[in-house]
């Protein structure tokens, strides 16, 4: 693979997908922006996905794949374009898997300091991990398996989470200022990634009489749902709310005691907050789209809908026993 210069001042950084195909990225965009912290860095992404991260201070400037004008970039003609992009330095794209002529959508005046890092399913690694060492690759910065030298692999794989942010989730949520609370997202975009929504409605009332408070998380992909959670009788002290901002999630997610979800965004978001929790897979997703922290344990099966809440009562035991 070829190595990254170190003069280095413009760098346009490219990852299609949706919330948890970016977030797994985040380690590897914080060792671009420890090595380059001079530098600008332009991210191609989904326009609410980038803002967020433009906000947590990881980017400088959004180019939104939504924006037709994003099409012009993989063009060799940069005449129509409306972003200048004539003075990046390097170019880095990540890829979940090899695409049909991926080499072909570089324009020919890029492909000279570009840099395309393709997972597979072979490596044995999660995505996350293996974009972080082939980043790291690129940059010449020592790595090994399991271990970045002389770096805190811990923060690189983290968030920063601003003051505001948490001033906003605490306007939200008066009550669980200072109380231990859980975040439940029962969500993702594939169906067959989500365990049962009644499962996740019986944690609530298990929390509850544990004398724990907590928010129910759902999204745009959980429209189904309203109607059932519309009608629960919640608990005192737990919270349902639809649709919040990445950055209330994000300050929740925080301070919370405890997360648990599926194979989701939101996930990666938790893992990426220092969030203890639980995670739900199905064992085909494993390794590749494990998040990156020992934080969130992983119960795996060949289908979700198959693990049982008593077991997950165990599991939410142990954990908290090892607290």
């Amino acid at each position: 693979m070829q190595k990254a210069s170190n003069n280095i001042f413009n760098l346009l950084l490219i990852r299609w997908g949706g919330l948890g195909d970016l977030l797994i990225t985040v380690p590897s965009i914080n060792l671009i922006r420890n090595h380059f912290h001079q530098a600008r860095i332009t991210l191609l992404a989904r326009w609410a996905y980038g803002c967020f991260l433009k906000e947590a201070g990881l980017v400088d400037s959004i180019i939104p794949l939504e924006d037709r004008q994003s099409l012009f970039i993989f063009r060799n003609d940069q005449s129509q374009a409306e972003h200048n992009l004539e003075e990046i330095d390097l170019l880095v794209i990540w890829l979940n898997k090899p695409l049909v002529g991926s080499e072909e959508i570089i324009p020919k005046m890029w492909r000279k300091k570009s840099q395309v890092i393709i997972g597979t399913k072979e490596n044995k690694l999660s995505l996350s991990r293996y974009f972080l060492m082939k980043t790291a690759e690129i940059l010449e910065i020592n790595i090994e398996q399991n271990i970045i030298e002389e770096l805190d692999e811990e923060k690189l794989a983290s968030l920063s989470i601003k003051k505001e942010w948490l001033e906003e989730a605490e306007n939200f949520f008066l009550s669980l200022k200072g109380c231990p609370y859980a975040v439940i997202h029962p969500g993702s975009g594939g169906h067959a990634k989500r365990w049962p929504l009644e499962n996740f409605l019986k944690l609530v009332n298990i929390f509850a009489d544990m004398k724990i408070n907590g928010v129910f998380i759902t999204g745009p992909a959980e429209e189904s749902y309203c109607p059932t959670l519309s009608a629960v009788n919640w608990p005192i002290g737990w919270f349902w709310i639809n649709q919040p901002s990445l950055t209330v999630i994000a300050a929740l997610l925080a301070k919370s005691t405890f997360y648990i979800g599926n194979d989701s965004g939101i996930t990666h978001l938790a893992a990426l907050c220092g969030c203890p929790g639980l995670a739900f897979y199905k064992k085909e997703n494993i390794p590749l789209w494990l998040p990156y922290s020992r934080r969130i344990k992983v119960i795996e099966a060949l289908d979700v809908g198959e693990i049982g809440v008593e077991l997950v009562c165990q599991e939410i035991k142990k954990i908290f026993e090892e607290r």
